[in-house]
């Protein structure tokens, strides 16, 4: 058997003849005696073929023998030299789970027989997910809210050549999410407003992701205040918050809010969000208040009262109340313009105005009242119900001038003219004999008042700022003594009847100084004559002192003359306009 030396490269088969030599020429038949350490033998011998180890190189070898049907040949070697050749490495694939939004740490993994160091890239990235980190150390991370199959592909690398392309097959679990929502604001209202009602209090209500979006939901509401409402706070699915305050309650609850689904909690889910908090605020209802107004009235046209109807604090819904004015001692249509109507006050007004029309005249009086009156609030406390509206009197004190008179009494009397002057408007008070008084209205000019001669006490008058009266002066053409007499004892004999009276009220009227005085029945001066105490009057008013009550008469500024019959106890007053204005009184 001859011996030989043969070379493959790793991985490689190598063919090879076995030999031998026989000097008798006979046929000789072939036997492996060892088999190689590193390879296998294959065919039939002597046409053998080595097949190396997968991946081996170095040194092997074989022996075998040659047989010539008698004897055996010596063993012979034949040394094989498997040649080196790089092998590429081998990845390895691999499976990986992790929770809905969970990241996973994944190694990957190859295998190279030649040793070498290893390098690794992706081929394809995840479909659901993403990769971070320094391989072979990496990180995948599932899209938000993704649950359900993924996967990657990666090779290495020896430097030479590259791996086999491997998979990594992912699962990824569901796992329920939070709910969400958007609260809405902090609520305030009246006490005693009844059951609220705010829909869509709650927004952007969400059970999770689109594959969550079957899920029923509810709102856990609580608050720290209970006994601040008679049904408390709730809110439906849908994010209508409702509740009721208790009767005369007021004060404020902190209200805490969380959505919960029905998703559970396996595999670390949540079923329930953060919990949100607002307040609700019971108040007391606002207050509505009016002012006063007082000002000039004006000597013409009209003359507008603003009154201002204030709310505190601001209201956060509608707010109305009624108005109307309402009569004192100024009076509608003569004083003012009568008004009414509903104020609205919409959230967050805070004032409001109504003007009443006041009629200017250039008549002296009294200051003169009337009211603003607020009624019938809605959702608002009224805290000043009436607006006081005072008309303050801008018009000049009348004067009035008396002039002096005589008249020849002669057999049958006659008629003593007397005249009287009056620059303003006012009023003449001609008190009768037997106390009654007559009004009439003066206006600028002449007018002629009558009185009769010998039996009436003249007047006085105070100017326009009420000092220095006049001195009643006697009356001018007295009757004849017989008539005179027969007047007196008339008089006597009715003051008889009279008597016992006790001086009234009606008996009173302004004395020579200007303080109030009375007339007392039966109380004469020294010539016998009745005594009548005169005074000055207000305000322009000229007082004729008669006795029991009392009549005004008003006076225009001017000039009248009051003509009476002799000898008449009660002489009638009858106004009569004369040509130019002038009146005359009978």
């Amino acid at each position: 058997a001859n011996a030989q030396s043969v070379t493959t490269a790793e991985d490689t088969a190598k063919a090879i003849t076995l030999t031998a030599s026989d000097v008798d020429g006979d046929t000789l038949t072939y036997s492996i005696v060892s088999g190689p350490s590193h390879g296998s033998l294959s065919g039939a011998a002597p046409n053998v073929t080595y097949t190396p180890a997968a991946n081996y190189n170095g040194p092997d070898s074989f022996t075998f023998k040659a047989n010539d049907g008698t004897a055996d040949s010596a063993a012979a070697t034949v040394s094989i030299t498997v040649t080196a050749v790089n092998d590429a490495p081998v990845a390895n694939a691999q499976s990986a789970t992790t929770n809905e939004d969970t990241a996973k740490p994944i190694t990957l993994a190859a295998t190279d027989v030649d040793g070498d160091a290893l390098t690794y890239s992706i081929v394809t990235g995840p479909a659901h997910g993403s990769l971070s980190g320094t391989m072979p150390d990496v990180s995948y991370t599932p899209a938000a809210n993704y649950n359900g199959p993924d996967s990657f592909t990666f090779k290495a690398n020896d430097g030479t050549v590259d791996s086999n392309v491997a998979t990594v097959s992912l699962t990824v679990t569901a796992v329920n999410d939070a709910p969400s929502f958007t609260k809405g604001a902090n609520q305030s209202v009246m006490k005693d407003s009844g059951a609220q009602t705010v829909a869509g209090w709650a927004s952007a209500i969400s059970a999770g992701p689109a594959d969550e979006s079957s899920q029923a939901l509810n709102f856990i509401v609580t608050n720290d205040n209970t006994g601040l409402f008679s049904a408390q706070p709730a809110i439906s699915s849908t994010g209508t918050l409702t509740y009721t305050s208790a009767a005369g309650a007021t004060g404020s609850a902190t209200v805490t809010v969380q959505l919960h689904d029905d998703g559970g909690t396996a595999n670390g889910g949540a079923d329930t969000s953060a919990a949100q908090t607002f307040t609700i605020t019971i108040t007391p209802p606002p207050t509505l208040t009016i002012n006063d107004v007082s000002q000039l009235e004006g000597n013409s046209g009209i003359t507008p009262f603003v009154f201002t109807i204030s709310l505190n604090p601001a209201a956060t819904v509608n707010v109305t109340v009624n108005y109307q004015t309402l009569n004192g001692t100024a009076a509608t249509p003569r004083d003012y313009t009568a008004v009414s109507g509903t104020l609205t006050f919409t959230p967050g007004q805070t004032s409001k105005t109504v003007t009443v029309n006041v009629n200017g005249d250039t008549t002296k009086e009294s200051n003169e009242t009337f009211a603003l009156r607020l009624s019938n609030a809605v959702n608002a406390a009224i805290g000043d119900n009436e607006g006081l509206g005072t008309i303050l009197d801008d018009d000049n004190t009348p004067h009035m001038t008396v002039s002096s008179t005589s008249l020849i009494e002669g057999n049958n009397g006659g008629l003593a003219d007397q005249r009287l002057g009056v620059a303003d408007d006012g009023r003449l008070h001609h008190v009768r004999r037997d106390g009654s008084a007559r009004r009439h209205r003066l206006s600028a000019g002449h007018r002629n008042a009558d009185v009769p001669a010998g039996d009436a006490r003249s007047a006085i008058h105070r100017d326009s700022s009420g000092r220095q009266p006049q001195t009643p002066a006697e009356p001018q053409g007295a009757r004849a003594p017989d008539e005179r007499r027969a007047g007196r004892a008339r008089r006597h004999r009715r003051r008889g009847r009279h008597r016992r009276r006790r001086p009234g009220a009606d008996d009173q009227h302004l004395g020579r100084d200007g303080r109030r005085g009375e007339q007392r029945n039966g109380e004469r001066r020294a010539d016998g004559k009745p005594v009548e105490r005169h005074g000055r009057c207000r305000d322009g008013e000229l007082q004729h002192g008669r006795r029991q009550r009392a009549r005004q008469q008003r006076l225009r500024a001017g000039q009248r003359n009051a003509d009476v019959p002799a000898g008449a106890d009660e002489p009638g007053h009858h106004n009569h306009r004369q040509r130019g204005g002038d009146r005359r009184a009978h």
